[in-house]
């Protein structure tokens, strides 16, 4: 499988083929038959959440601190994550790619800003007052109600 292009995923909020809402057999045959035990799929510096069977979350907490590297079965193009990001340099990077965002603190963390993109992807942006601790970044696919999106499945596909 070539690398799948995370600048793409933000675009789209799908990566590659992945998107939430799958079932964990499509995700399976999108992979080449691999498959993970339990809810949580990691692959590198990536991971596949799912509730039940069915995939409905794209999640990473290494933006910002190198490139997003996948694996052999999951192999990721990282872009312009390469390296720290702040939440200045995620703006200028976002509007250099013409991806529309929005901006607003996450109420349970008031150091902590959430950057919604129109494709669904959101980032949880972590930048405290203290500037000697580096702060992090994290993606997740998807918005739907607080922080993470829920896919729900009602009845056949």
């Amino acid at each position: 499988m070539k690398p799948l292009s995370v600048i793409d995923w933000l675009r789209t909020g799908k990566l590659g083929g992945l998107a939430p809402g799958m079932s964990m057999d499509e995700v399976a045959a999108f992979l080449g038959g691999v498959r993970r035990d339990g809810p949580i799929w990691k692959f590198g510096h990536l991971e596949l959440h799912f509730e039940r069977e069915w995939l409905w979350m794209l999640y990473s907490d290494h933006f910002g601190r190198g490139p997003l590297k996948g694996t052999s079965v999951l192999p990721l193009d990282s872009g312009w994550f390469t390296g720290a990001l702040t939440l200045v340099e995620l703006r200028r990077h976002l509007n250099a790619e013409g991806l529309p965002f929005t901006e607003e603190p996450f109420k349970y963390e008031p150091e902590t800003v959430v950057v919604r993109l129109a494709s669904g992807v959101e980032f949880q942006v972590y930048e405290p007052v203290n500037v000697a601790f580096q702060g992090e970044i994290n993606c997740v696919s998807g918005a739907d109600h607080g922080l993470m999106q829920r896919v729900s499945r009602s009845g056949n596909r």
